[in-house]
């Protein structure tokens, strides 16, 4: 039971096993978007312990969310059914979450990069820290709301 002491471990083998149980009900991209949300939360596991592994993780979960969204875009025309408020309360707040936390990601960015080439001072470690809880916050309700998606 060492694993359950690493929250990192713990999250990865949790993530591994709610993809694997949810893969026959969802849609390829939300089998995607449920490991990337995963891969999020291990990067966040180590904001303190190892900022490398931390940077590099979230960074692949932020382009690879990134990533989903523009293919969804390109393939549903993601932005049109959005604003034509067609579709049902959970899937607007599914919407307004991840829309949140998509455009967040882009000041997280930035502030982490400054970060880590030390061209920042403790204002700037303190806003990283405030948006990157505010962003990982609407990732995850964007993540639950997501299965409103479903047509079952």
């Amino acid at each position: 039971m060492k694993f359950i002491k690493n929250p990192s471990v713990f999250i990865s083998v949790l993530g591994a096993y709610v993809a694997a149980i949810l893969y026959p009900w969802v849609t390829g991209f939300m089998f995607l978007a449920t490991l990337n949300f995963f891969i999020l939360l291990i990067g966040f596991t180590y904001r303190q312990k190892d900022q490398r592994k931390h940077a590099l993780l979230m960074t692949l979960g932020i382009v690879s969310d990134l990533a989903i969204v523009l293919t969804l875009q390109v393939q549903r025309n993601a932005v049109a059914t959005a604003i034509a408020f067609k579709l049902s309360a959970l899937n607007q707040a599914h919407i307004f979450c991840s829309t949140s936390a998509t455009v967040l990601y882009f000041p997280m960015i930035y502030l982490g990069y400054q970060l880590i080439q030390k061209k920042s001072g403790p204002q700037t470690k303190t806003l990283h820290r405030k948006l990157g809880y505010a962003t990982l916050i609407l990732r995850g309700l964007g993540f639950f709301l997501m299965f409103s998606m479903l047509k079952l």
